[in-house]
């Protein structure tokens, strides 16, 4: 008979194993969608030129009108974003910027700006030549709100009706989303006309595309334009009553590449080590989690097309263990304007409207298409402004919680159920305890692995699974992420040398990859402390006014 302490010893070696061998695999996957990013903003960039032009697009019945969103508040560098928006290579007629700002700013501004945002932003556009008058509009927002306040207050039908002109078809219109320190790139809008156009006509733009160009047979398309089996229900389930349903090949949002590198000039060594870290994340996981979710929306698709009868038996099972929820960042962020009439706007439940609004996406079957096009945004430029804002994106993620939920109760489906789960797990557990759990779980490795020394096999993976996750951990982290974002530093909207010119740089940067995660760490404990004391927190935005 087995001795009681030796089952307890085996039981904590495979939990050890199975945590280092995951953390192994997760880095491993990191990579891998780092790289199939970076390619495919490399080949997007690659056909720039082919693009529409200008005066083509304005003559084309079919390019889309874009309303372009910038909430905003004490923001005293909206003129480069504003600049950046307006300098955009699509017809001036079909483009609308609009900053929204706050009534409560305009009566008591910023000390240390004088002004308001609102004021800045007028004094602004009366320096502009009288067509790029014509296409920025300054909007305050009464009473109090968040961001997702902000921009629902911009889409009320009263507003959106005389700045449209005429435009009323909301298919035709999208909403894009910037912050206030995005620079976006002037090709953008080109871009989405002309992808928007090839779904429509049963081709892509993109690199991820069908090889055959059309649906086979037996499958049908999300409302996002990407198929879908079992004839077209979505991944979340049937559709609600007032939901869009659209024609084969259309999209219904896209999101694109973000990187906080805009003021990397201006950051210290450690805040460049977190610049790289966090822009690591969009094109990690964000964005390649968008290109492998359609890819695989294609194999199951052609699996219902071959077998109907076990695609509808596996379908649960697919969904449930191979589908992944889809990341919206809040900004870089286009979305059709019938289709947030539908969702009742941007979602305010939360503190962060973006990653709920995706997880409202997906629940509708709408699959968001990745937009290969880089945009620019600052990182806060001091510890404690990198913690606020990692706090405020955890209370999002307990936000969400309740969000899903609802969703789930509503609609009881495998892919509900699946979002709730990983949500909980990945996101609400696994955020603030990372950090600690991880390097405890690969000491543990190893140290068990010595127990079993008398079995080669044991011993072999109890020191290998910790030794490779470690190494991955420096290799990924600190060296792949740097090279592969100074690769796309081509094809920034505006020059930043990211590069490190150091020794220093390179040991720190190398050495020193984990500390914006151990940040993040501080940002999730900070919420559950508040919380835990005080039964609230009130998450507070990033100020951008008082530099350093």
């Amino acid at each position: 008979m087995i001795p009681e302490w030796d089952w307890f010893w085996a039981a904590l070696f495979l939990v050890s194993s199975f945590f280092n061998g995951r953390a192994a695999f997760k880095l491993l996957v990191d990579w891998k969608g780092m790289v199939t990013t970076c390619r495919l903003v490399e080949e997007t960039y690659a056909a720039v030129d082919a693009l529409p032009d200008e005066g083509r697009l304005d003559h084309d019945s079919r390019a889309p009108v874009f309303v372009h969103l910038v909430p905003a508040w004490q923001e005293p560098d909206i003129a480069d974003t504003l600049r950046a928006l307006l300098g955009s290579r699509y017809p001036h007629g079909r483009l609308h910027v609009v900053v929204v700002t706050r009534e409560d700013e305009e009566r008591a501004p910023h000390p240390l700006m004088g002004v308001s945002t609102a004021e800045l932003v007028r004094r602004f556009r009366a320096e502009l030549p009288p067509w790029q008058q014509k296409m920025l509009t300054v909007l305050a927002m009464p009473g109090d709100g968040r961001k997702a306040h902000q921009l629902n207050w911009a889409l009320r039908p009263e507003f959106l009706g005389p700045l449209l002109n005429g435009h009323h078809d909301p298919t035709r219109v999208w909403i894009g989303v910037s912050d206030a320190d995005s620079i976006p790139d002037p090709n953008i809008y080109r871009w989405l006309a002309a992808d928007i156009a090839a779904a429509e006509d049963g081709r892509g733009v993109g690199e991820v595309r069908a090889a055959d160009g059309g649906c086979a047979p037996g499958e049908g398309r999300a409302a996002g334009g990407e198929r879908l089996p079992g004839g077209g229900q979505s991944p979340g389930g049937e559709r609600a009553a007032g939901e869009p349903r659209s024609p084969a090949g259309e999209r219904l949002a896209y999101q694109g590449v973000t990187l906080s590198l805009a003021n990397f000039d201006r950051l210290d060594q450690r805040g460049r080590v977190c610049a790289i870290q966090q822009s690591s994340i969009f094109i990690r996981v964000s964005i390649a989690r968008l290109i492998n979710e359609r890819r695989r929306l294609r194999w199951f698709a052609r699996l219902a097309a071959r077998a109907p009868r076990l695609a509808r038996a596996v379908r649960p099972v697919f969904e449930f263990c191979l589908r992944r929820s889809q990341i919206c960042l809040g900004h870089n962020t286009f979305v059709r304007l019938d289709v947030l009439r539908a969702l009742g706007g941007f979602p305010t439940s939360g503190a962060t409207e973006d990653s709920t609004l995706g997880y409202a996406l997906g629940a509708r079957g709408i699959v968001v298409a990745p937009l290969p096009l880089l945009e620019l945004n600052d990182l806060p430029e001091t510890t404690e402004k990198m913690v606020r804002q990692n706090a405020r994106w955890y209370k999002g993620v307990l936000d969400d919680v309740g969000f899903l939920w609802r969703t789930w109760r509503e609609r009881p489906t495998a892919y509900n159920a699946a979002q709730l789960l990983r949500h909980v797990g990945n996101k609400v557990v696994e955020w603030p305890v990372a950090a600690v759990v991880y390097p405890v779980i690969g000491f543990l490795g190893w140290h068990l692995a010595y127990r079993f020394s008398d079995q080669p096999a044991l011993f072999l993976i109890g020191v290998a699974f910790p030794s490779i996750s470690l190494g991955l951990t420096i290799w990924v982290g600190g060296v792949v992420t740097q090279d592969l974002i100074e690769s796309l530093t081509p094809y920034f909207p505006r020059p930043v040398n990211v590069a490190r010119t150091s020794l220093r740089a390179k040991f720190w940067g190398t050495f020193r990859c984990q500390t914006y995660w151990l940040l993040a760490t501080r940002g999730a404990w900070r919420v559950l402390w508040s919380l835990a004391t005080t039964g609230k927190f009130e998450p507070a935005k990033t100020d951008r006014v008082v530099r350093g």
